[in-house]
């Protein structure tokens, strides 16, 4: 090969890297770093494939003031809210739309958690109003819904062991419990059965007492976790194919 080859050849190489460097930058294929600070307005798509209830007048609070990092369904640069009310109680999410830095200040294990997992990113104080506020919760908690697969999960989760639906295992059917008991009792029963015992409710010590004596585990469900069992448990009482 001649010296002319040898640079006409050299010079096609350089020029198809150079091609490869502009293509591979212009396919987004090199990820910019994430923002440091959440804040701006976004907006959520009216071409995703998700359900966002934009007739909510909550809608246009959280498109405009949360879009920039948060998602109901799925991960921008913090975590989604689908089903944040499961995991948290309305105060503490009130809580952390106005000021989020403020609870990370303190010891709240689950923001230490949440926060290192998403690389710190601080959190924008919102001064909403209590009217806006209220609209924006009941918005979010539309991604939280009560329902019978919920209640499902959980029942199966927590509680499996010891009882089934439609017979005796170790504790007792629990198929009519929400019809032959009202529903506080039945609450009390399941968060610490074993309280109502000691301060001597007839029915948990006749229960208790018929079913060896055995202890029963305490829970700590939210509001709407039980009422994600009550409606489960509500819905056995249905005929079954079984039955």
């Amino acid at each position: 090969m001649t010296l002319t080859k040898v640079h006409i050849f050299a010079t096609a190489i350089a020029l198809a890297i150079l091609l490869l460097g502009v293509t591979y930058a212009s396919l987004n294929l090199v990820k910019p770093d994430p923002p440091a600070y959440c804040g701006g307005v976004v907006g959520i798509s009216t071409e995703s494939k998700y359900e966002y209830y934009e007739e909510h007048p909550g809608f246009s609070i959280f498109n405009n003031n949360c879009t920039s990092c948060h998602d109901m369904h799925r991960t921008v640069i913090a975590p989604p809210l689908k089903d944040i009310f499961y995991r948290r109680d309305p105060a503490w999410i009130r809580a952390a739309i106005i000021n989020l830095e403020a609870i990370k200040s303190g010891s709240d294990n689950y923001v230490i958690t949440t926060e290192n997992k998403y690389s710190n990113i601080p959190h924008p104080a919102h001064n909403f109003s209590h009217e806006k506020l209220d609209t924006l919760m009941d918005y979010i908690k539309l991604f939280s819904p009560v329902t019978e697969e919920k209640g499902e999960h959980i029942f199966q989760e927590n509680c499996s062991v010891c009882h089934a639906v439609h017979r005796i295992t170790v504790g007792p059917a629990l198929k009519y419990v929400y019809k032959n008991r009202d529903s506080i009792w039945v609450n009390n029963a399941i968060l610490n059965f074993n309280a109502m015992v000691q301060e001597g409710d007839p029915t948990a010590v006749r229960i208790y007492e018929q079913f060896g004596r055995i202890q029963h585990p305490t829970h700590r469900f939210n509001k709407l976790e039980l009422s994600c069992i009550k409606k489960y448990l509500e819905s056995m009482e249905r005929p079954q194919a079984s039955d």
